[in-house]
């Protein structure tokens, strides 16, 4: 079948001979899936794999024979730049796609690590792609680059304050969800705690998990040792008679928000 040599676009730098990803062999047309790579977050371990798929042969003109279908023998792949704190490892050591009888050659690229630095939304990677091909006799090497889009984002700021009376712990992000846990228990969250401010009912050490898009990240765990009473700042007490003689009045100087209960004590 005549097939037309595409402009295509993907990822690959191979770094480790002894590892290596695996080819989807239910992929029927060329192309690279996905073009748009999941989103890796700085700091976030990554591993994603891509599949590259390319027709076996192409139509080139070559007089004085006119058009003809030539193979493959193999396809090489390269990449000249990628996100700092990335690699790649392909289907195999060289990262060579060998030329066969049928209708598609088929390779992998698996982007594997640990972001270090944000992208520019969007960011496309290029890779370097050889087709050797042999001509009346004669070796060609066709390049062509194909285009895979990985978006670098920014982690999630779990910077935590802690307040007094009554010990509170708050999130400082500015933007995203909140999910507070129990340190202890850290895979079960705390029913209802999906503030950026937190007021623990118990002692404890609790973390938040912060998430922005498709990042997220925990806090450091953070201890609270004992819930602060609430001071009554605003209110005085007047008691009389002083001294008495066992009835007194206790009027408040000030706002009462709450209900409370005052003893007295014979001092003598």
């Amino acid at each position: 079948m005549k097939k037309n040599l595409l402009l295509l676009t993907i990822l690959f730098s191979a770094f480790n001979s002894y590892s290596q990803c695996s080819i989807d062999p239910s992929i029927t047309d060329p192309g690279t899936y996905p073009a748009q790579m999941p989103p890796a977050c700085v700091g976030r371990s990554y591993t994603e794999t891509a599949d590259l798929v390319f027709a076996a042969d192409t139509a080139l003109n070559v007089p004085p024979f006119g058009s003809i279908n030539i193979p493959f023998d193999s396809i090489i792949m390269s990449v000249p730049a990628l996100p700092s704190g990335l690699t790649t490892i392909c289907s195999n050591s060289s990262c060579t796609i060998i030329g066969s009888s049928g209708e598609l050659l088929r390779g992998c690229i698996q982007f594997i690590g640990t972001p270090e630095a944000v992208t520019i939304p969007g960011n496309s990677i290029a890779v370097d792609i050889q087709y050797y091909l042999t001509i009346l006799g004669s070796s060609t090497i066709l390049n062509d680059v194909r285009q895979v889009m990985l978006d670098v984002n920014a982690a999630p700021d779990t910077t935590v304050t802690i307040g007094f009376s009554p010990a509170t712990l708050t999130a400082t992000a500015t933007s995203g969800t909140f999910q507070w846990y129990d340190c202890t228990v850290k895979i079960f969250p705390i029913v209802g705690a999906t503030d950026a401010v937190f007021v623990p009912v118990a002692a404890g050490s609790y973390t938040v998990e912060v998430t922005n898009g498709p990042c997220s990240a925990f806090s450091s765990c953070y201890t609270i040792t004992s819930l602060a009473v609430e001071e009554l700042n605003a209110v005085r007490f007047n008691v009389y008679p002083n001294p008495g003689n066992g009835t007194f009045h206790i009027p408040a100087l000030g706002n009462m928000h709450k209900s409370m209960q005052a003893s007295i004590t014979d001092l003598t």
